[in-house]
């Protein structure tokens, strides 16, 4: 399952090949760069990482989920550093399943089983948590992703109480946001929360994006007010069945991955639908279950095409431009991507893992060729 999409200064994509334990990295055009990661529990190893986050240096941050820790590597692959264990005090974790970086560096983790976000130095040292178990401000049942804003705004998926939740950066509890329509597929009259939230993306407005499993996409105000309700239930344009991600590029338009509809869909700000893509198949520009979406500065597409283990680029209006891998452990090829990264510098290279035993991470390039051999642990 797909649980992630970043893209770094570069344009260079990061894969988590959860399946086969390890990060793979490519450039815009698909081409293979490098990998990283085997199955197991020394420094570079990996136990089915989830989640990839990129630093303003290009530094990589894994969360090593099975492992309870986050890895930090080069941009290439190089181990740098590790923190945390199994437990639930200060730096340890219990299922860290989501990883972010805030402008300056700071990484936030949410640590799903001790209901809280920790957050450290770009070193690991740590630096304060928040959250508890229950319902109330600030308390978590299940976070499972987050996002961060330009503002270093921290919005958290607290999945077992059907919501998001917003956070400064120091994790002072600034609203929450249940859902207020009585419209909801669980049926009338349920309101006051999300319907499993599936996939958040914050933009650089004044808007937050989420993606959730009733096939509803509704955006949010920065101060917790509902902006727009998007869609409902179905097959048409503007309508959704268990979209699974969300993303927005430098104009603020919206695209969503479509995950039970196979096909992607682009929305304005507000909501107007623009254009869709996609069918189910496996032929160039069709889909089984795009399940994470990421775009790049110049507005490129990126879809996280997960049954058919490959990733599929797109111009901003849907072209089919190409696509990379299959079903394996060489260069190139996935088991189960769990996410993706970019980064955003120009003219470089296509982040969360591979769940196998032939795990490691690699390193492409945005166009899909193969363009380096496997990376090294240091």
């Amino acid at each position: 399952q797909v649980r992630g999409i970043a893209i770094d200064a570069a344009g260079d994509v990061y894969i988590a090949d959860s399946g086969n334990f390890r990060i793979q990295k490519f450039d815009a055009a698909g081409n293979f760069l490098a990998k990283w990661g085997t199955v197991g529990s020394g420094d570079g190893q990996l136990n089915v990482p989830t989640s990839v986050a990129i630093d303003p240096s290009g530094n990589v941050y894994v969360c090593d989920v099975s492992n309870s820790r986050i890895q930090k590597f080069t941009s290439t692959g190089t181990y740098l550093a590790q923190w945390g264990s199994f437990g639930s005090g200060n730096g340890l974790f219990q299922f860290p399943w989501a990883v972010g970086i805030d402008a300056v560096g700071n990484v936030y983790v949410t640590d799903e089983v001790n209901n809280r976000i920790q957050k450290f130095t770009a070193g690991g040292g740590y630096l304060t948590q928040w959250g508890t178990a229950g319902t109330g401000d600030g308390q978590f049942n299940a976070p499972i992703s987050l996002s961060i804003d330009t503002e270093a705004n921290v919005y958290v998926m607290d999945s077992g109480n059907f919501r998001v939740q917003k956070f400064s950066g120091a994790g002072v509890a600034e609203s929450r946001w249940p859902m207020n329509y009585a419209f909801d597929l669980r049926g009338p009259g349920v309101n006051n929360s999300f319907f499993t939230p599936a996939g958040i993306g914050a933009a650089s407005g004044p808007y937050v994006y989420v993606a959730q499993a009733s096939g509803i996409v509704r955006a949010r105000s920065f101060g917790g007010a509902t902006v727009e309700l998007y869609g409902s239930p179905g097959s048409g344009d503007g309508q959704f069945n268990l979209p699974g991600g969300v993303a927005t590029d430098a104009a603020g338009l919206v695209y969503v991955a479509d995950t039970n509809n196979n096909r992607i869909q682009k929305l304005s700000a507000s909501g107007v639908f623009i254009t869709k893509w996609g069918s189910l198949g496996s032929g160039d520009g069709q889909f089984n279950l795009p399940t994470a979406i990421a775009v790049d500065p110049s507005g490129n597409v990126f879809v996280v095409d997960e049954v058919n283990r490959r990733i599929q680029k797109f111009t901003s209006n849907g072209a089919y431009l190409l696509k990379w891998g299959s079903l394996g452990s060489g260069n190139g090829q996935f088991n189960f991507p769990t996410g993706i990264a970019i980064d955003r510098k120009p003219d470089r290279r296509v982040n969360p893992g591979d769940g196998r035993p032939n795990a490691g991470c690699r390193r492409g390039r945005t166009d899909g060729g193969a363009a380096a051999g496997p990376g090294k642990h240091l």
